[in-house]
């Protein structure tokens, strides 16, 4: 398959995403969460999804990278709601050349690891979404403490800089888990939309806390041997993922 080069967007006021049109139309749509921090880099992974017969938009979060606004001002869920919203209304433009393109998704995914898993998984209270795939989620905030979040967040300013633009209050949120936290909205969730892809050797996001929350929830959980902390790019790595992930979207 040739990969083609990704075209970008402006979703609502201030967040861009990159994004493809799929090879031929199926109705469906895919929004692609990034971890935190991740690099922006999902070029393949698009392509492949779009060859499946997906609209596929790589969102940046308010905040982060080419999008403006502030990061962790807001749920990043709500950034992903927000996308939803507007890409019920049909029409996207293509920033190269200002086309317009139309469309209406009858069915709309939303794909997130690591941080972005989280995100993904919060988004899932909107009835817009009808299905989410989270790989190696953040299932409870509160559960990393032991970690020492600080450590990210100063990781972030150095090595990131200008690339995740938020407030001291911002990261106090999200550490303390009160921004945005799965665990904490687990009696909004429909566990029949959710589907968890986790490894027990993830060093990153522990795989307890997962495995918990993922039996409290009854969502579908599947749990990989020695894979360590995945990104959503295993998906065009990996077959088995898509099998996996092809037959629950199906459901």
């Amino acid at each position: 398959m040739k990969t083609k080069y990704l075209l970008r967007t402006r979703i609502g006021k201030n967040m861009v995403a990159e994004f493809l049109p799929p090879s031929r139309e199926s109705g469906k749509a895919i929004i692609l969460c990034d971890g935190l921090p991740s690099m922006p880099h999902k070029k393949t992974l698009v392509n492949v999804l779009a060859g499946r017969g997906f609209w596929v938009f790589h969102l940046r979060y308010r905040g982060t990278w080419e999008s403006g606004g502030e990061f962790l001002r807001k749920s990043p869920a709500k950034d992903v709601i927000d996308a939803v919203a507007f890409l019920k209304k049909g029409r996207i433009t293509d920033l190269y050349n200002g086309k317009i393109m139309r469309f209406r998704p009858k069915q709309i995914f939303v794909f997130g690891s690591s941080f972005g898993g989280a995100t993904a998984i919060c988004a899932s209270v909107d009835k817009r979404i009808d299905a989410v795939v989270a790989i190696s989620p953040v299932a409870d905030f509160c559960e990393i403490r032991g970690q020492d979040p600080r450590w990210l967040k100063e990781f972030v300013r150095v090595a990131f800089w200008g690339a995740y633009r938020s407030s001291a209050l911002g990261w106090r949120k999200l550490i303390s888990g009160t921004l945005m936290n799965p665990q904490a909205i687990i009696h909004k969730l429909d566990k029949n939309k959710i589907f968890i892809i986790h490894s027990i050797d993830d060093e990153i996001v522990r795989y307890g806390p997962v495995k918990r929350f993922a039996r409290m929830l009854g969502c579908r959980l599947w749990s990989l041997k020695t894979q360590g902390h995945m990104s959503l790019n295993e998906i065009s790595r990996q077959k088995r993922l898509w099998r996996e992930i092809a037959v629950f979207l199906r459901r």
